[in-house]
């Protein structure tokens, strides 16, 4: 599994966190892990 110093998550259409599969793979993956929310 490829380890990643960084990673960014950017929530699009709400903040709803214990489903996402993008947020669950970043803190799997990555030391460091940043979220977004833009509205």
């Amino acid at each position: 599994m490829t380890q990643f110093n960084q990673s960014l998550v950017w929530f699009r259409r709400d903040l709803r966190c214990f489903d996402h599969a993008a947020l669950y793979h970043a803190l799997k993956q990555s030391r460091t892990v940043y979220c977004a929310f833009i509205f």
